[in-house]
Protein backbone atom coordinates (compact mmCIF):
# COMPACT_ATOMS: atom_id res chain seq x y z
CA UNK A 1 0.00 0.00 0.00
CA UNK A 2 1.53 3.23 -0.92
CA UNK A 3 2.75 4.96 2.42
CA UNK A 4 1.32 8.99 1.44
CA UNK A 5 -2.16 7.00 2.25
CA UNK A 6 -0.69 4.83 5.04
CA UNK A 7 -0.17 7.95 6.73
CA UNK A 8 -3.31 10.18 6.66
CA UNK A 9 -3.91 8.63 9.98
CA UNK A 10 -0.53 8.45 11.56
CA UNK A 11 -0.65 5.38 14.41
CA UNK A 12 2.26 5.69 16.38
CA UNK A 13 3.08 2.01 18.61
CA UNK A 14 5.62 2.60 21.58
CA UNK A 15 7.58 -0.56 22.49
CA UNK A 16 8.92 -0.91 25.45
CA UNK A 17 10.02 -4.43 27.51
CA UNK A 18 9.38 -4.77 31.28
CA UNK A 19 11.88 -7.53 31.53
CA UNK A 20 14.58 -5.67 29.73
CA UNK A 21 13.59 -2.58 32.01
CA UNK A 22 14.64 -4.52 35.11
CA UNK A 23 17.53 -5.25 34.00
CA UNK A 24 19.20 -1.98 33.95
CA UNK A 25 17.05 0.07 36.88
CA UNK A 26 15.35 -1.21 40.29
CA UNK A 27 11.72 -2.09 40.97
CA UNK A 28 10.33 1.64 41.69
CA UNK A 29 12.60 2.67 38.55
CA UNK A 30 10.90 0.22 36.03
CA UNK A 31 7.37 1.62 37.60
CA UNK A 32 8.37 5.45 36.86
CA UNK A 33 10.12 4.43 33.49
CA UNK A 34 6.39 2.96 32.86
CA UNK A 35 4.69 6.12 33.79
CA UNK A 36 6.93 8.12 31.95
CA UNK A 37 5.84 5.89 28.83
CA UNK A 38 2.33 6.56 29.48
CA UNK A 39 2.88 9.87 30.14
CA UNK A 40 5.02 10.44 26.43
CA UNK A 41 1.86 8.59 24.85
CA UNK A 42 -0.50 10.99 25.80
CA UNK A 43 1.86 13.76 24.61
CA UNK A 44 2.26 11.98 21.35
CA UNK A 45 -1.49 13.14 20.69
CA UNK A 46 0.00 16.78 20.24
CA UNK A 47 1.54 15.75 17.23
CA UNK A 48 -1.26 14.90 15.51
CA UNK A 49 -0.49 10.82 16.49
CA UNK A 50 -2.95 8.02 17.26
CA UNK A 51 -0.51 6.16 20.27
CA UNK A 52 -0.74 2.62 21.36
CA UNK A 53 1.43 0.96 23.54
CA UNK A 54 2.85 -2.03 23.55
CA UNK A 55 4.65 -3.72 26.59
CA UNK A 56 5.02 -7.49 24.87
CA UNK A 57 6.28 -9.36 27.54
CA UNK A 58 3.98 -7.97 30.37
CA UNK A 59 0.44 -10.32 29.86
CA UNK A 60 -1.90 -6.81 31.64
CA UNK A 61 -0.17 -4.34 30.15
CA UNK A 62 0.14 -6.11 26.52
CA UNK A 63 -3.90 -6.28 26.20
CA UNK A 64 -5.24 -7.56 23.66
CA UNK A 65 -1.92 -7.98 21.91
CA UNK A 66 0.40 -11.12 21.43
CA UNK A 67 2.05 -11.61 24.16
CA UNK A 68 5.82 -12.62 24.07
CA UNK A 69 7.15 -14.10 27.30
CA UNK A 70 10.79 -12.67 28.59
CA UNK A 71 13.59 -12.59 27.18
CA UNK A 72 12.53 -10.61 23.94
CA UNK A 73 14.40 -11.85 20.46
CA UNK A 74 14.68 -9.98 17.44
CA UNK A 75 12.66 -11.96 14.75
CA UNK A 76 10.04 -12.60 17.81
CA UNK A 77 9.18 -8.86 17.95
CA UNK A 78 8.81 -8.12 14.73
CA UNK A 79 6.17 -10.60 14.42
CA UNK A 80 4.76 -9.31 17.71
CA UNK A 81 4.70 -5.81 15.94
CA UNK A 82 2.83 -6.90 12.78
CA UNK A 83 -0.15 -8.76 15.07
CA UNK A 84 -0.92 -5.44 16.43
CA UNK A 85 -1.13 -4.36 12.85
CA UNK A 86 -3.68 -7.29 12.28
CA UNK A 87 -5.41 -6.39 15.30
CA UNK A 88 -5.29 -3.05 15.91
CA UNK A 89 -5.12 -1.78 12.18
CA UNK A 90 -6.61 -4.47 9.68
CA UNK A 91 -3.27 -5.29 8.23
CA UNK A 92 -2.36 -1.37 7.56
CA UNK A 93 0.80 -0.96 9.20
CA UNK A 94 1.81 2.08 11.94
CA UNK A 95 3.04 5.00 10.52
CA UNK A 96 5.52 4.94 13.21
CA UNK A 97 7.01 2.01 16.05
CA UNK A 98 9.37 3.91 18.78
CA UNK A 99 11.54 1.28 20.73
CA UNK A 100 11.99 2.62 23.67
CA UNK A 101 15.79 1.36 25.52
CA UNK A 102 18.85 0.18 24.39
CA UNK A 103 19.62 -2.80 23.36
CA UNK A 104 19.58 -4.55 26.23
CA UNK A 105 16.15 -3.79 26.55
CA UNK A 106 14.66 -4.25 23.23
CA UNK A 107 16.84 -6.15 21.24
CA UNK A 108 18.61 -4.85 18.15
CA UNK A 109 19.15 -7.16 14.88
CA UNK A 110 22.35 -8.30 13.67
CA UNK A 111 22.47 -8.48 10.41
CA UNK A 112 25.33 -10.19 7.73
CA UNK A 113 27.55 -7.60 7.01
CA UNK A 114 26.98 -7.41 2.52
CA UNK A 115 30.09 -5.22 2.08
CA UNK A 116 34.00 -6.63 2.18
CA UNK A 117 34.54 -5.26 4.90
CA UNK A 118 35.80 -5.52 8.73
CA UNK A 119 32.32 -6.00 10.25
CA UNK A 120 31.24 -9.61 10.44
CA UNK A 121 28.05 -7.89 11.41
CA UNK A 122 26.13 -4.68 13.07
CA UNK A 123 23.22 -4.32 15.04
CA UNK A 124 20.27 -2.33 13.05
CA UNK A 125 16.94 -1.60 13.68
CA UNK A 126 15.70 -1.87 9.68
CA UNK A 127 13.98 -4.74 10.21
CA UNK A 128 11.64 -3.87 12.40
CA UNK A 129 10.56 -1.36 9.52
CA UNK A 130 9.40 -4.32 7.22
CA UNK A 131 6.18 -5.74 6.68
CA UNK A 132 6.99 -8.91 5.36
CA UNK A 133 10.76 -9.55 5.90
CA UNK A 134 12.28 -12.40 3.96
CA UNK A 135 15.36 -14.38 5.07
CA UNK A 136 17.84 -12.06 3.44
CA UNK A 137 18.91 -8.75 3.76
CA UNK A 138 17.60 -7.56 0.36
CA UNK A 139 14.20 -7.49 2.59
CA UNK A 140 14.88 -5.75 5.04
CA UNK A 141 16.72 -2.51 2.71
CA UNK A 142 13.54 -0.46 1.85
CA UNK A 143 11.50 0.36 5.38
CA UNK A 144 7.50 0.22 5.26
CA UNK A 145 7.07 2.59 8.53
CA UNK A 146 9.32 3.85 10.30
CA UNK A 147 11.29 2.62 13.39
CA UNK A 148 13.11 4.89 15.83
CA UNK A 149 14.97 4.03 18.80
CA UNK A 150 15.36 5.83 22.22
CA UNK A 151 18.11 4.56 23.75
CA UNK A 152 17.92 6.02 27.03
CA UNK A 153 15.26 5.34 29.22
CA UNK A 154 16.40 8.69 30.99
CA UNK A 155 15.11 10.24 28.36
CA UNK A 156 11.53 9.25 28.38
CA UNK A 157 10.19 12.41 29.81
CA UNK A 158 11.11 14.51 27.12
CA UNK A 159 10.01 12.12 24.54
CA UNK A 160 7.04 14.46 22.11
CA UNK A 161 7.43 17.71 24.38
CA UNK A 162 8.54 20.96 22.87
CA UNK A 163 12.04 22.13 24.08
CA UNK A 164 12.81 25.64 24.51
CA UNK A 165 15.18 26.51 21.34
CA UNK A 166 18.66 27.46 22.57
CA UNK A 167 21.21 30.35 20.26
CA UNK A 168 19.81 30.71 16.61
CA UNK A 169 17.86 28.54 14.09
CA UNK A 170 20.85 28.26 11.58
CA UNK A 171 22.24 24.88 10.61
CA UNK A 172 25.96 23.95 11.60
CA UNK A 173 28.17 22.01 9.16
CA UNK A 174 31.38 20.02 10.40
CA UNK A 175 33.70 18.17 7.70
CA UNK A 176 36.77 16.57 7.51
CA UNK A 177 38.96 18.68 5.30
CA UNK A 178 39.63 15.90 2.58
CA UNK A 179 35.66 16.00 2.10
CA UNK A 180 34.88 19.80 2.25
CA UNK A 181 33.56 18.92 -1.56
CA UNK A 182 31.22 16.07 -0.75
CA UNK A 183 30.15 17.47 2.62
CA UNK A 184 29.21 21.00 1.13
CA UNK A 185 26.80 19.46 -1.80
CA UNK A 186 25.19 17.85 1.44
CA UNK A 187 25.21 20.73 3.47
CA UNK A 188 24.36 22.98 0.27
CA UNK A 189 20.36 21.71 0.86
CA UNK A 190 20.24 23.38 4.36
CA UNK A 191 22.36 27.01 4.00
CA UNK A 192 24.69 28.41 2.11
CA UNK A 193 26.81 29.05 5.51
CA UNK A 194 30.24 28.20 5.23
CA UNK A 195 31.09 24.16 6.58
CA UNK A 196 33.83 24.53 9.69
CA UNK A 197 36.58 21.51 8.23
CA UNK A 198 38.89 19.82 10.14
CA UNK A 199 41.71 20.96 10.10
CA UNK A 200 42.30 23.48 10.66
CA UNK A 201 39.58 23.36 13.57
CA UNK A 202 40.78 20.64 15.84
CA UNK A 203 39.62 19.52 19.77
CA UNK A 204 41.44 22.57 20.98
CA UNK A 205 39.62 25.24 19.05
CA UNK A 206 36.42 23.67 18.71
CA UNK A 207 33.99 25.99 20.14
CA UNK A 208 30.95 24.57 21.51
CA UNK A 209 28.84 27.43 20.77
CA UNK A 210 28.66 26.14 17.17
CA UNK A 211 26.48 23.48 18.27
CA UNK A 212 24.04 25.77 20.33
CA UNK A 213 20.78 25.76 17.96
CA UNK A 214 18.15 24.11 17.89
CA UNK A 215 18.20 22.88 14.27
CA UNK A 216 20.22 20.79 12.10
CA UNK A 217 23.74 19.53 13.41
CA UNK A 218 25.70 17.90 9.95
CA UNK A 219 28.60 16.05 10.77
CA UNK A 220 31.22 14.32 7.91
CA UNK A 221 33.74 13.07 9.64
CA UNK A 222 35.77 10.17 11.20
CA UNK A 223 34.30 7.80 13.58
CA UNK A 224 35.65 4.79 15.47
CA UNK A 225 34.40 1.93 17.35
CA UNK A 226 36.50 1.95 20.00
CA UNK A 227 37.32 5.74 20.60
CA UNK A 228 35.05 8.24 22.32
CA UNK A 229 36.38 10.91 19.21
CA UNK A 230 34.87 12.12 15.89
CA UNK A 231 38.25 12.88 13.54
CA UNK A 232 38.91 15.35 10.60
CA UNK A 233 41.98 14.69 8.24
CA UNK A 234 43.66 15.94 5.55
CA UNK A 235 46.16 14.04 4.30
CA UNK A 236 47.73 11.24 6.96
CA UNK A 237 46.49 13.75 9.77
CA UNK A 238 43.49 12.44 11.66
CA UNK A 239 43.11 15.57 14.38
CA UNK A 240 40.34 15.17 17.11
CA UNK A 241 37.84 17.29 16.37
CA UNK A 242 34.47 16.32 18.75
CA UNK A 243 34.14 14.75 22.14
CA UNK A 244 31.14 13.78 24.24
CA UNK A 245 32.87 16.81 26.83
CA UNK A 246 32.20 19.40 24.15
CA UNK A 247 28.55 18.53 23.10
CA UNK A 248 27.91 18.17 26.92
CA UNK A 249 28.87 21.36 27.39
CA UNK A 250 26.49 22.76 24.23
CA UNK A 251 22.81 23.56 24.09
CA UNK A 252 21.54 21.28 21.41
CA UNK A 253 18.09 20.78 23.45
CA UNK A 254 15.47 20.29 20.16
CA UNK A 255 18.65 19.43 17.48
CA UNK A 256 18.27 16.90 14.55
CA UNK A 257 21.74 15.61 14.44
CA UNK A 258 23.11 13.82 11.00
CA UNK A 259 26.27 12.06 11.11
CA UNK A 260 28.16 10.47 8.54
CA UNK A 261 30.93 9.17 10.83
CA UNK A 262 31.95 5.55 10.92
CA UNK A 263 30.42 4.33 13.71
CA UNK A 264 28.72 7.35 14.98
CA UNK A 265 25.15 5.70 15.47
CA UNK A 266 27.02 2.74 17.34
CA UNK A 267 25.24 3.13 21.08
CA UNK A 268 24.72 -0.42 22.13
CA UNK A 269 27.31 -0.95 24.85
CA UNK A 270 28.01 2.62 25.08
CA UNK A 271 27.24 5.37 27.82
CA UNK A 272 27.08 9.02 26.89
CA UNK A 273 30.52 9.64 28.56
CA UNK A 274 31.82 7.79 25.65
CA UNK A 275 29.74 7.60 22.85
CA UNK A 276 29.34 11.13 21.14
CA UNK A 277 25.86 10.00 20.14
CA UNK A 278 24.51 9.60 23.69
CA UNK A 279 25.43 12.63 24.89
CA UNK A 280 23.55 14.48 21.87
CA UNK A 281 20.75 12.45 23.18
CA UNK A 282 21.01 12.57 26.39
CA UNK A 283 21.45 16.67 25.88
CA UNK A 284 18.45 16.84 24.59
CA UNK A 285 18.56 16.65 20.81
CA UNK A 286 15.73 16.04 19.02
CA UNK A 287 16.93 12.68 16.91
CA UNK A 288 20.28 11.15 15.60
CA UNK A 289 20.89 9.28 12.45
CA UNK A 290 24.05 7.73 12.49
CA UNK A 291 25.49 4.42 11.32
CA UNK A 292 26.33 1.54 13.53
CA UNK A 293 29.11 0.39 11.81
CA UNK A 294 32.10 1.34 8.90
CA UNK A 295 30.19 4.05 6.24
CA UNK A 296 30.79 4.90 2.37
CA UNK A 297 31.27 7.81 0.67
CA UNK A 298 32.90 8.69 -3.00
CA UNK A 299 35.98 10.85 -3.12
CA UNK A 300 35.02 12.10 -6.26
CA UNK A 301 32.82 14.63 -7.65
CA UNK A 302 29.34 12.72 -7.52
CA UNK A 303 27.76 12.00 -4.51
CA UNK A 304 26.84 8.45 -3.04
CA UNK A 305 26.40 6.06 -0.34
CA UNK A 306 26.49 7.85 3.22
CA UNK A 307 26.83 11.42 1.76
CA UNK A 308 23.95 10.43 -1.08
CA UNK A 309 21.74 9.06 1.87
CA UNK A 310 22.67 12.15 4.24
CA UNK A 311 21.38 14.86 1.07
CA UNK A 312 18.25 12.69 0.22
CA UNK A 313 17.72 12.75 4.16
CA UNK A 314 18.32 16.49 4.78
CA UNK A 315 16.83 17.83 1.59
CA UNK A 316 13.66 16.26 2.53
CA UNK A 317 14.15 17.55 6.40
CA UNK A 318 14.51 21.14 5.18
CA UNK A 319 11.45 20.91 3.12
CA UNK A 320 9.59 20.71 6.28
CA UNK A 321 9.09 16.48 6.59
CA UNK A 322 8.77 14.75 9.64
CA UNK A 323 11.98 13.16 10.87
CA UNK A 324 10.56 9.82 10.44
CA UNK A 325 9.15 10.36 7.31
CA UNK A 326 12.16 12.02 6.01
CA UNK A 327 13.90 9.02 6.83
CA UNK A 328 11.98 6.23 5.05
CA UNK A 329 11.49 8.12 2.14
CA UNK A 330 14.94 9.02 1.60
CA UNK A 331 16.11 5.09 1.57
CA UNK A 332 13.47 4.67 -1.01
CA UNK A 333 14.94 7.34 -3.30
CA UNK A 334 18.35 6.43 -2.60
CA UNK A 335 17.72 2.77 -4.16
CA UNK A 336 15.73 4.73 -7.28
CA UNK A 337 18.89 7.03 -7.72
CA UNK A 338 21.41 3.78 -7.59
CA UNK A 339 19.26 1.76 -9.49
CA UNK A 340 19.36 4.48 -11.85
CA UNK A 341 22.89 4.79 -12.45
CA UNK A 342 24.32 1.37 -11.61
CA UNK A 343 20.91 -1.38 -12.38
CA UNK A 344 21.46 -2.79 -9.56
CA UNK A 345 22.31 -2.43 -5.39
CA UNK A 346 25.91 -3.21 -4.62
CA UNK A 347 27.43 -4.79 -1.21
CA UNK A 348 28.42 -1.08 -0.03
CA UNK A 349 24.76 0.41 -1.69
CA UNK A 350 23.04 -2.31 1.18
CA UNK A 351 25.01 -2.01 3.96
CA UNK A 352 24.02 1.82 3.49
CA UNK A 353 20.79 0.89 3.41
CA UNK A 354 20.39 -0.84 6.81
CA UNK A 355 23.75 0.36 8.69
CA UNK A 356 21.76 4.16 9.31
CA UNK A 357 19.49 3.78 12.73
CA UNK A 358 17.31 6.69 13.68
CA UNK A 359 17.52 8.10 17.17
CA UNK A 360 14.85 9.87 18.81
CA UNK A 361 11.08 11.31 18.17
CA UNK A 362 10.39 9.97 14.39
CA UNK A 363 7.09 12.70 14.68
CA UNK A 364 9.36 15.64 14.97
CA UNK A 365 10.08 18.18 12.11
CA UNK A 366 12.08 21.24 12.02
CA UNK A 367 8.97 23.65 11.34
CA UNK A 368 9.79 27.25 10.26
CA UNK A 369 13.72 26.59 12.12
CA UNK A 370 14.26 25.22 8.42
CA UNK A 371 16.86 27.80 6.73
CA UNK A 372 16.74 25.60 3.58
CA UNK A 373 14.29 24.86 1.16
CA UNK A 374 15.23 20.97 0.11
CA UNK A 375 15.42 22.86 -2.71
CA UNK A 376 19.44 21.28 -3.44
CA UNK A 377 20.05 18.98 -6.31
CA UNK A 378 22.91 17.16 -7.35
CA UNK A 379 24.20 19.04 -10.70
CA UNK A 380 27.55 19.63 -11.26
CA UNK A 381 28.06 23.77 -10.93
CA UNK A 382 29.65 24.19 -15.10
CA UNK A 383 25.91 22.41 -15.51
CA UNK A 384 23.92 24.89 -13.37
CA UNK A 385 26.15 27.78 -15.05
CA UNK A 386 25.40 26.88 -18.30
CA UNK A 387 21.54 26.68 -17.75
CA UNK A 388 21.66 30.18 -16.49
CA UNK A 389 23.82 31.35 -19.50
CA UNK A 390 20.72 29.84 -21.83
CA UNK A 391 18.06 31.88 -19.64
CA UNK A 392 19.82 34.81 -19.84
CA UNK A 393 20.60 35.15 -23.24
CA UNK A 394 17.34 34.59 -24.27
CA UNK A 395 15.77 36.39 -21.45
CA UNK A 396 17.99 39.12 -20.71
CA UNK A 397 15.48 40.40 -17.69
CA UNK A 398 16.45 36.89 -15.66
CA UNK A 399 20.31 37.90 -15.56
CA UNK A 400 21.66 37.73 -12.07
CA UNK A 401 18.37 35.76 -11.14
CA UNK A 402 19.10 32.06 -9.00
CA UNK A 403 16.71 29.61 -10.32
CA UNK A 404 14.89 27.29 -7.89
CA UNK A 405 16.03 23.95 -8.85
CA UNK A 406 13.79 20.40 -8.91
CA UNK A 407 14.49 17.11 -10.10
CA UNK A 408 11.87 14.87 -12.07
CA UNK A 409 11.06 11.55 -11.41
CA UNK A 410 12.53 8.72 -13.72
CA UNK A 411 11.70 5.16 -14.52
CA UNK A 412 13.58 2.27 -13.29
CA UNK A 413 14.40 -1.23 -13.87
CA UNK A 414 16.41 -3.66 -11.80
CA UNK A 415 16.64 -5.28 -8.42
CA UNK A 416 13.75 -3.91 -6.04
CA UNK A 417 11.70 -2.28 -8.88
CA UNK A 418 8.50 -4.15 -7.71
CA UNK A 419 8.72 -2.38 -4.20
CA UNK A 420 9.71 1.00 -5.64
CA UNK A 421 7.32 1.14 -8.34
CA UNK A 422 4.59 0.76 -5.48
CA UNK A 423 5.82 3.91 -3.70
CA UNK A 424 6.68 6.15 -7.01
CA UNK A 425 4.30 7.32 -9.81
CA UNK A 426 7.05 6.32 -12.55
CA UNK A 427 6.17 7.15 -16.11
CA UNK A 428 5.50 3.67 -18.70
CA UNK A 429 6.02 3.71 -22.17
CA UNK A 430 4.06 2.80 -24.77
CA UNK A 431 4.92 -0.66 -24.83
CA UNK A 432 4.20 -0.93 -21.09
CA UNK A 433 7.71 -2.06 -19.89
CA UNK A 434 9.17 -0.16 -17.45
CA UNK A 435 12.86 1.36 -18.27
CA UNK A 436 15.47 3.11 -17.12
CA UNK A 437 15.76 6.94 -18.11
CA UNK A 438 17.84 9.66 -18.01
CA UNK A 439 17.51 11.72 -14.76
CA UNK A 440 15.81 15.30 -15.82
CA UNK A 441 15.64 18.43 -13.62
CA UNK A 442 13.63 21.55 -14.03
CA UNK A 443 15.03 24.96 -12.96
CA UNK A 444 12.58 28.08 -12.59
CA UNK A 445 13.87 31.53 -12.70
CA UNK A 446 11.09 34.17 -11.77
CA UNK A 447 11.44 37.93 -11.21
CA UNK A 448 8.68 41.02 -10.69
CA UNK A 449 9.11 43.56 -13.99
CA UNK A 450 7.15 46.34 -14.64
CA UNK A 451 4.94 46.23 -17.79
CA UNK A 452 2.73 49.33 -18.31
CA UNK A 453 1.82 50.71 -15.12
CA UNK A 454 1.81 47.84 -13.49
CA UNK A 455 4.31 45.13 -11.73
CA UNK A 456 3.79 41.31 -13.14
CA UNK A 457 5.68 38.14 -12.14
CA UNK A 458 7.68 36.67 -15.36
CA UNK A 459 8.56 32.88 -14.98
CA UNK A 460 10.68 31.03 -17.15
CA UNK A 461 10.89 27.15 -16.65
CA UNK A 462 14.12 25.46 -18.57
CA UNK A 463 13.69 21.45 -18.42
CA UNK A 464 17.47 19.75 -18.78
CA UNK A 465 19.12 16.53 -17.95
CA UNK A 466 22.43 15.32 -16.27
CA UNK A 467 24.43 15.88 -19.31
CA UNK A 468 23.15 20.16 -19.48
CA UNK A 469 21.00 19.15 -22.78
CA UNK A 470 18.03 21.69 -22.72
CA UNK A 471 15.28 19.83 -23.04
CA UNK A 472 12.47 22.65 -22.94
CA UNK A 473 11.94 25.88 -22.16
CA UNK A 474 8.79 27.65 -21.21
CA UNK A 475 7.52 31.18 -20.31
CA UNK A 476 4.49 33.05 -18.84
CA UNK A 477 2.38 34.55 -20.72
Amino acid sequence: MPLAEDRRDRTCLLVTSEAGLAGELDGPGVADALGQFREAADRSRNRGLSPTIYVPDNKDLCGQLAYLPPPLTAPGLAAGIRSAEETLLAGRHFTYVLLAGGGSVIPSWRLANPAADSDADFPSDAPYGVVEPGDGIETFLLPDRAVARVPLVSTLGRLFTDPTPRGGSVPFGLAAAIWKDQARKVYGVLADRALVTSPPIDLDSFKSEWLAANTVLYFNVHGSRDERYWYGQQDLSYPKVLSPEVVARSGIEGALVMTEACYGGLVEGKHPQDSIALEFLSGGAAALVGSSAIAYGSPQEGLSEADLLAYLFLKRVAAGERFGDAFVESKTDFAVEMLRRQGYLDGDDKKTLVEFNLFGDPSASLGGLAQGKGKGVMIPEEIILSIKQVVAARFPEMRGVEPDLAEELTALDGALAGKVLKRRPLSTPKGGERFVERKVFVASFARQVVTGNREVERVVRITFDERGEVLKIVTSK
